[in-house]
């Protein structure tokens, strides 16, 4: 099969549970398939890019300006959240230009599959409802989680807003 693989990073240094999970599947899939990897590339993480050829056939980078969360820059990003139809767990990683770019690279490869590894790359990957949607996560229950136990009103309103955000947007398979 040839498979398009769509997610927010490249697997090393690899430090998070989603990353090894996607890491040891890419492995072994990599053995038998041919294997197309479309993420963000952190620049302070060379070794992402160029340890690639390990799980995939071909790589796809993309840059995207991520704001630390310490940062002014996050803190208008939070603020942008208050009006913005994507999450922004979603809206921080959505790099200029990948969502055209992936659908020139899948008229192009033809490819058997496309899977979203996480939730953030369904806001750009083109024909979603084509794809397999792999989540690590619920993350609506992540945000409501969250919103029970914040620390003021403030945050718990701004927690069930992620929350409601989310889960319209990215119910790609309804209840029946």
């Amino acid at each position: 099969m040839k498979i398009l693989w769509v997610t927010t990073s490249f697997l090393h240094p690899t430090n998070k549970g989603g990353q090894i999970r996607t890491l040891e599947m890419l492995r072994r899939l990599h053995t038998r398939h041919e294997i197309h990897y479309a993420a963000i590339e952190n620049p302070a993480e060379p070794e992402g890019l160029a340890r690639a050829p390990e799980y995939c056939t071909r790589a796809y980078p993309f840059r995207c300006r991520v704001a630390d969360k310490r940062s002014p820059a996050f803190a208008l990003e939070l603020a942008r959240g208050l009006f913005d139809p994507l999450p922004v767990s979603v809206r921080r990683f959505v790099p200029p230009g990948m969502g055209p770019a992936l659908s020139s690279l899948m008229e192009r490869e033809r490819f058997d599959c496309g899977v979203c590894d996480f939730l953030t790359p369904a806001a750009y990957f083109p024909g979603i409802e084509r794809a397999v949607l792999f989540q690590h996560n619920v993350e609506t229950m992540i945000w409501r989680r969250h919103a029970e136990h914040a620390g003021s009103p403030a945050t718990a309103w701004y927690m069930r807003r992620q929350a409601w955000v989310q889960a319209p947007r990215f119910a790609l398979f309804p209840p029946r």
